[in-house]
């Protein structure tokens, strides 16, 4: 009773992050959360479920518990934890492995209340729903928009989010040669891709993202049994990668000799990313891989390996050769990636940048943004590195440099600044192309029509650079000049925007 009443007090006078789902993932994230004491983490435990063993497992990572019966209909049912949560700002986290059971626990919140409650909720919580698969984000965001009450919310997945860390750690621009005094590449990115789970798709769509300038080519092989449905399936949800992007399937088993003997003959290689399975499974393919290539005498290509549980943390303490390990849930599972707080905050920023240069009327919050905005704002955000290595230039010098002093940096090259504005180009392209967007091409459009069909995922603007003066002339837009501008405000953003860069 001593230790409720204590985790009550502390309740009502703190910041919540509340979870209702124990595993090592929420374990990870919420001992993350708990290093800052000004705020409570709580884990809200069903009373048959409540053992010693758990309350313990919360209690050693600095977090708090309160047991409560869950009923078939609320979440939420104790009338005191209701009085609790509603005191401050409570973030909840719905992070099951399990969609459905996510989303049964998100309708069983929006239960817990009644109507004269429902102002009072829509003040105090925001929702963070994890998912597995891409196609639950859409299920629950449309349950979520249709409640009978509006709350803030997010919905992260697991795969995106060992993605963007991949291409964080292991940036794709730091494999290629590069000419800073045009900012353009003459070179191949080229990756093997083992395994095609959610995780190896995701990979793929971000390093697509990821390796657009002038110069570059992009090169993709994946291996996989049952090649052709795996093609199919992908090439349905993004159609206009197969027609932009060098990407190809190969029907081999990652663990024969054949594999190996088709490796073998692979010369120029920049990256290897393994998720075929298990932990156990990728990190056996991937030390057989590492082996092959050091008896060539090439093992500096890096093995990546999307490894989650103990056996990752055991092989990462042997401190194998060349394998990098990425996905481990306390390296993925913090506050700064699942709120998204470090590039989601960049991107906020940079779209209240451009947003203060519209009319009032013409302004749009964040939080009105369709998906496929943010996301474009989170992918500027996200290339801020490789612009400056396209610059050579670092975060840094950039940050000491007057506004005068960069933009005559600038305009000193201008087929630099050209072909840095067409690399934004190119990477915007991705961005859509890697989100299910294809071209609508001039003669498809109507007469009245917009420039794009955000319904149907079509954009007129998902052209070469050239081609996109025909689509200025159409439309009565300076599209390039986005790209420029994006290009142009780099310090700006840098030094007012992202101060501890």
């Amino acid at each position: 009773m001593f230790y409720k009443l204590k985790t009550v007090l502390k309740c009502f006078s703190k910041e919540k992050y509340v979870f209702f789902d124990l595993n090592d993932s929420s374990l990870a994230l919420a001992k993350n959360i708990a290093k800052n004491k000004q705020r409570i983490v709580l884990f809200v435990l069903d009373k048959q479920l409540a053992d010693n063993s758990v309350k313990q497992k919360i209690k050693t990572i600095g977090a708090r518990y309160f047991v409560q019966w869950f009923n078939y209909h609320s979440l939420i049912c104790n009338q005191l934890l209701k009085k609790v949560l509603l005191k401050n700002k409570t973030y909840l986290f719905f992070f099951s492995g399990l969609d459905v059971v996510n989303l049964k626990s998100v309708s069983k919140f929006y239960d817990s209340w009644t109507n004269d409650e429902y102002e009072k909720v829509r003040s105090c919580f925001e929702l963070i729903v994890r998912t597995q698969n891409k196609l639950t984000h859409s299920v629950i965001e449309n349950y979520v928009n249709n409640a009978p009450f509006k709350v803030p919310y997010s919905l992260f997945n697991d795969a995106e989010l060992i993605a963007a860390e991949v291409v964080k750690q292991f940036p794709p621009i730091d494999t290629l040669t590069i000419n800073t005094q045009n900012a353009k590449i003459i070179d191949t990115y080229e990756t093997l891709i083992i395994g095609f789970d959610e995780t190896g798709e995701a990979i793929l769509r971000k390093l697509i993202e990821a390796t657009q300038f002038v110069g570059t080519q992009f090169k993709a092989t994946v291996v996989i049994n049952e090649t052709n449905e795996c093609a199919k399936h992908y090439f349905v949800n993004y159609p206009e990668i197969k027609n932009h992007f060098n990407v190809s399937f190969l029907n081999i088993d990652a663990q024969s000799n054949k594999f190996y003997e088709w490796l073998n003959q692979q010369n120029t290689i920049k990256q290897i990313m393994v998720s075929a399975g298990s932990d156990k499974e990728n990190i056996f393919i991937a030390s057989e891989v590492s082996i092959s290539l050091s008896n060539r005498n090439i093992s500096y290509i890096p093995v990546i390996v999307i490894a989650r549980d103990n056996e990752a943390s055991f092989w990462k303490l042997r401190n194998w050769p060349f394998l990098h390990f990425v996905g481990m849930n306390e390296t993925i599972f913090t506050e700064r990636k699942v709120l998204k707080a470090d590039y989601l905050y960049k991107a906020k920023a940079i779209h209240q940048f451009y947003n203060q240069l519209k009319p009032f009327a013409q302004r749009i919050a964040w939080e009105q943004l369709s998906d496929i905005k943010k996301e474009t704002n989170i992918a500027i955000a996200e290339s801020l590195y490789a612009k400056l290595k396209l610059m050579g230039k670092t975060f840094e010098e950039v940050k000491q440099m007057s506004e005068m002093e960069f933009q005559l940096f600038l305009q000193a090259q201008p087929e630099r600044l050209l072909n840095l504005a067409i690399a934004e180009h190119l990477r915007w392209n991705a961005t859509y192309f890697t989100n299910g967007w294809k071209t609508w091409h001039l003669k498809e459009i109507p007469e009245d029509s917009p420039h794009q069909n955000e319904k149907q995922k079509l954009h007129a603007c998902l052209v070469d650079w050239n081609a996109l003066k025909e689509v200025e002339k159409r439309f009565n837009i300076p599209f390039q000049f986005n790209d420029f501008n994006n290009v142009l405000i780099t310090r700006i953003l840098i030094s007012n925007y992202f101060p501890e860069v």
